[in-house]
């Protein structure tokens, strides 16, 4: 009962069970059994479910009830699902393949089911359904295979079940009788199958040589007619077997009706005939009938090009009607057919004249539908006259195959095609934008012309441009450009000789473009004459653009002929490209807006002009004198290619070296004298300049005598003259790395001061050789040299200093030494200049015991690019546990070098804080108050910083770990040692707490220290204190805080202590008079009834023995019954 009942039943059952005890062990050919008797089926009554079980019913997938067993326990449940889900590879046992053969016999199918089991268990019986529910055994089922077969009967669904024992492959042949359902005039029978078939096929007779037979998509479908019968074929029947047919009645071939579907796509070619091609599905209306020839009746006036079909035997036109087409076919066929029919017109169309569409009648066809796509050239129009047959549709109501072509007009059609059309051509419509380039020279003018036609509606085949009198006037038609896919020819008419026709091979559409130049020369350019334009003789254009380009000695002037308009100049935004020879030329851009397209042009033709200043710069450097001549030209007028320059006296032209602007070589020839000419050196520019040129000379004196350490040199500069203008002005710097005074010998030199500090001498006349004398002046004070300097120390806790020092030299410096203590090791130094690093060999001085470095700074550096970095690393000494003495080294640059504003940036660990400021630098930080405690903040952050100097040019920052406390020192002029103490946080708190606590408690426990004078005296000592060492003050200030609430709170528990203890003690005297004293306390004297004695009320401190002066008394009278209160 619980295979039948199971939440989720299998299509086969473990192989565990064994098939019904009553069932013989032989083979599957027992007689057949209608009802099931496997061993799942309950025993008694039907109703029950056994005893000592319960069922109840669970909501199942399609929502209706399934009765599952009540009482079973958990543990089973739990352990059948998880073979369930665990269970891997094919099942135990499963149908293969089907194979059916039968035949129709009046109400029911006889068929011979041959079932394929592959059985996959070695042991075990295995328990099979193989479906066919609606199938009854007309006789005994035989079995063949490598093991047994016994019928299971059936189960729950009414499928039939089979046990199956052994590995391998079985085959059961089923004899079966399947019921035809009746569907009006149609049959059809339906078998449920295993889903697990791979195989699947249907063969079955049908008396009736007439049939229609329907199948499911995915099954493939075949007919045999026969004299009598049909045979049908039926491949992958799927998990259910669905045939239905349907018996036609017997008809001729010439009484069947036919529907005819047609696609006609008419294409009108040149504007002289038409082609039609037409696509027709015909098929017998309703499959009733066959059909095994045709009559389809052609457009007139159309001849047939072209037939084709797959179905298609012959065709020929009938003799007694030449527009009927006869088509015989291979064989009788309901159909679907096709055809594809390619007709011409035989005659040339006559624009305005109209035409019909027809044909493509088939004769015999009750239902006649098509569509049709009428194609004409972009330069016509159809215009139609319509059908009461034929419906207008958008071009998107298409078939998918029509879709393709380009057509203009779309109809749907019912019953018959007819469509008179006529033809009419489109008035072209274009717009023109002119642009036209002049260029002159003294002795000609080129004229470029551009237009840019957008040809809106239609096509044009050519294109007119009227100039007058351009023959006259001497223009020749050099060049044309057209795009790729046009050819144009250019002719004059003999009545119009102003004109100019272009004509297109092609009806031209789009956006063409049209380009030409002409050439005329120019005879008396001081002479002005008129020039004209070609403008579009039958477009309205609009204002043509412009453009005038001249030669470098040419200046041209437009002016207004008698009835024309001034030209009015244009800005650049509206500016159109020109040719590439002439962009580098003089432009003036007009815009003109007359009718008659003339103007009066008035050249001007000028010489070569030249202006040039000099710039000459000499530097000396370890020894060397580089001087380096830049010449500045301002060329009008006309190109140059080459100039030259006189060779100073006692220098050779190879000594030289030539650079342009770009600092690009330049190739250069020295021309030694002769015949009483000078030597000179020619220079060959890159290219035929005009306008700026630069031009720079560079000569090395390569034994010069003049070093750094001489005090007085006397330099001999070398000086290039050009041969080609008076040079104007000439300037002269001179860059000295050990920055000495330069005096320029000679009159007419004027010294200036430049806007960076150095000197300047300017001349009229460059006297050549140039003397300069250099000495040293140690009383001159020197420039700022470095105006910036910024100097960062990171102090780890393992006594690492990492220091950084950066300086931004200023132009001039090239030359720099530098000296380091000499317990700094070699290895852990390294320079920089920029972002590169320099190899620097160290020298020892003996005297001072330091390393000196001697730096020679890389040449052509901007000055926002001057940057030398030095990274260093020391060590501390030995550290007390109260704090550290701390001695940063910088390094020492030469006097003669004035540093700018220094910043040193000092970062200590996390448990040390800053104690004293060093001598020679001013605090660069503030005190802000945080969440709990005043705490020092510099007034530069890290990025601040690093944007004020500009450390991007430098290498890349060091990857240390930074420290907590960041302390930043300022100062001018000059980067001294740093030198300050630093104290440990915990010894920080000791001292400023441990004093102000001892303080206190010297305040509390001598009253003479609550004295104000003493405590005005303490506050100026401190103050007073605080002038002198205000940062020590400060630091210890809020640890003196912590000291003061301390012993404040020690006095306050003192007072709270004392008097807990104290309590008041009442002494009455006894009614005799006497006085008993205690033990431990001195006896007191008795007083007599009646007198005037107090009675005293004493603190028990009073009653010590040893009582202090002045402790009070509290006194009553004596009341009448003698006692004393």
């Amino acid at each position: 009962m619980l295979s039948t009942v199971a939440p989720c039943p299998a299509q086969t059952t473990s192989g565990a069970d064994d098939p019904p005890s009553g069932t013989s062990d032989s083979s599957a050919t027992s007689k057949p059994a209608d009802t099931p008797t496997s061993k799942t089926s309950p025993k008694g009554n039907s109703g029950s479910i056994g005893p000592g079980f319960d069922i109840r019913f669970l909501e199942g997938p399609d929502g209706r009830p399934v009765a599952v067993p009540d009482k079973i326990q958990l543990e089973e449940f739990l352990k059948w699902r998880t073979e369930q889900d665990s269970r891997d590879g094919p099942p135990p046992a499963a149908v293969s393949s089907l194979f059916f053969d039968g035949v129709v016999a009046e109400d029911r199918v006889l068929l011979t089911a041959q079932v394929e089991i592959v059985v996959t268990r070695e042991s075990g019986w295995q328990r099979l359904s193989i479906g066919m529910s609606e199938a009854t055994l007309r006789d005994a089922p035989t079995y063949k295979g490598p093991g047994r077969a016994l019928p299971g009967g059936l189960n729950a669904d009414g499928n039939h079940t089979w046990w199956i024992q052994g590995k391998g492959t079985h085959v059961l042949t089923l004899p079966l009788s399947v019921p035809i359902l009746k569907l009006a005039t149609r049959n059809g029978i339906q078998l449920s199958l295993p889903t697990t078939a791979a195989r699947s096929k249907l063969v079955l007779k049908i008396d009736s040589p007439h049939i229609s037979v329907k199948v499911p998509e995915t099954s493939t479908l075949k007919t045999k007619p026969a004299a009598q019968s049909t045979e049908v074929e039926v491949i992958g029947l799927g998990n259910r077997l669905d045939l239905v047919w349907q018996v036609l009645p017997d008809a001729q071939p010439t009484d069947t009706a036919l529907e005819v579907t047609t696609s006609v796509v008419a294409t009108v070619i040149d504007v002289q005939t038409v082609n039609i091609e037409s696509t027709q599905r015909i098929q017998s209306l309703g499959q009733q009938g066959t059909f095994e020839e045709l009559r389809v009746a052609l457009p007139a006036g159309y001849e047939l090009l072209r037939l084709e079909g797959k179905e298609l035997k012959d065709h020929h036109l009938d003799p007694a009607n030449p527009q009927q087409m006869l088509v015989t076919l291979k064989r009788p066929t309901t159909g679907p057919i096709d055809l594809k029919w390619t007709l011409s017109r035989a005659e040339s169309l006559v624009i305005g004249t109209p035409f019909t569409l027809e044909g493509f009648d088939v004769e015999r066809a009750r239902l006649q539908t098509g569509y049709l796509a009428v194609v004409v050239p972009g330069d016509f129009r159809v215009i139609p006259e319509e059908d009461k047959f034929l419906q207008r549709i958008d071009l998107g109501d298409l078939p998918g195959t029509m879709r393709q072509v380009p057509a203009k007009l779309a109809y749907r059609f019912l019953n018959r095609l007819l469509l008179r059309l006529k033809l009419q051509h489109i008035e072209p419509y274009i717009t023109v934008e002119p642009s036209i380039m002049l260029h002159f020279t003294a002795d000609a003018a080129e004229c470029e012309c551009s237009y840019r036609l957008q040809v809106v509606r239609g096509s044009i085949s050519a294109f007119r441009l009227r100039w007058p009198q351009w023959k006259q006037q001497g223009w020749i038609v050099t060049d044309t450009e057209l795009p790729s896919n046009l050819e144009i020819s250019t002719a004059t008419t003999a009545d119009d000789t102003d004109s100019l026709q272009f004509v297109f091979l092609e009806p031209t559409r789009g956006a063409p473009e049209i380009r030409f130049r002409a050439r005329r020369p120019i005879v008396g350019a001081g002479e002005p004459f008129v020039i004209s334009f070609p403008v579009s003789d039958s477009v309205r254009a609009p204002a043509t653009k412009l453009a005038t380009v001249t030669a470098e000695n040419v200046e041209v002037a437009l002016r207004p002929t008698e009835g024309t308009m001034v030209p009015s100049l244009v800005d650049s935004p509206t500016r159109f490209p020109l040719p590439r020879e002439w962009q580098s030329l003089p432009r003036t851009d007009y815009r003109l807006e007359t009718v008659r397209p003339e103007l009066l042009v008035a050249l001007s033709v000028h010489t070569r002009k030249i202006q040039g200043t000099t710039e000459l710069a000499a530097g000396i450097r370890g020894g060397v004198v580089t001087t380096r001549q830049k010449f500045l030209f301002d060329i009008a007028y006309e190109r140059v290619s080459q100039l030259r320059f006189s060779v100073p006296e006692g220098t050779s032209g190879d000594q030289f070296k030539f650079f342009s602007g770009n600092e690009r070589k330049l190739n250069s020839v020295a021309i030694p004298a002769s015949n009483g000419s000078l030597a000179e050196i020619r220079v060959t520019l890159e290219a035929p300049s005009i306008g700026h040129v630069e031009i720079e000379a560079q000569h090395t004196s390569p034994e010069s005598k003049a070093t750094a350490a001489d005090p007085t040199t006397r330099l001999l500069i070398p000086v290039l003259k050009s041969l080609d203008v008076e040079i104007s002005e000439a300037q002269l710097t001179i860059q000295d790395s050990a920055a000495r005074d330069a005096v320029v010998e000679g009159s007419g030199w004027h010294r200036r001061l430049s806007p960076d500090g150095s000197f300047v001498w300017t001349t009229n006349t460059l006297p050549t050789p140039l003397s300069v004398t250099l000495s040293r002046n140690f009383a001159r004070p020197h420039r700022m040299q470095a105006p910036k300097a910024l100097i960062r120390s990171v102090i780890t806790a393992g006594g690492i200093i990492e220091n950084r020092a950066q300086y931004r030299l200023s132009e001039g410096v090239s030359q720099i030494q530098v000296t380091l203590p000499r317990e700094l090791r070699t290895s852990d130094i390294e320079f920089w200049w920029n972002r590169n690093e320099l190899a620097v060999t160290p020298e020892l001085v003996a005297d001072s015991g330091m390393i000196r470095y001697d730096i020679l700074l890389p040449e052509r550096s901007g000055s926002s690019d001057r940057v030398l970095t030095i990274n260093y690393r020391s060590r501390i000494g030995t550290a007390s546990r109260l704090g550290s003495a701390y001695r940063l080294i910088a390094p020492h640059l030469p006097d003669d070098l004035r540093l700018g504003q220094v910043y040193w940036d000092v970062e200590l660990p996390y448990q040390e804080h800053l104690f004293t400021v060093p001598e020679g630098y001013a605090s660069a930080f503030r005190w802000e108050f945080g969440r709990t405690l005043w705490s020092r903040h510099p007034e530069m952050s890290d990025q601040e910083l690093q944007a004020w100097f500009g450390t991007a040019s430098g290498p890349a920052p060091p990857t240390i770990r930074p420290g907590d406390n960041h302390y930043l020192f300022a100062s001018t002029g000059a980067a001294p040692d740093l030198e300050f103490h630093s104290l440990r946080k915990w010894s920080l708190t000791l001292l400023g707490a441990g004093f102000a606590l001892v303080l206190g408690l010297l305040v509390t426990r001598w009253p003479a220290a609550r004295h104000p004078a003493v405590l005005l005296a303490s506050v100026f000592f401190v103050a007073l204190l605080a002038v002198w060492y205000a940062e020590p003050v400060l630091v210890l200030l809020q640890p003196a805080l912590l000291g003061s609430v301390l012993a404040m709170l020690a006095s306050g528990f003192q007072s709270l202590q004392l008097r807990s203890r104290q309590r008041v003690l009442l002494s009455l005297g006894p009614a005799s008079g006497l006085s008993v004293p205690a033990a431990s306390q001195p006896k007191m004297q008795a007083v007599a009834i009646g007198s005037n004695e107090q009675t005293s009320v004493r603190l028990q401190a009073e009653l010590a023995p040893a009582p202090e002066r002045g402790s009070s008394q509290m006194s009553g009278r004596l009341s009448e019954t003698g006692s004393h209160t």
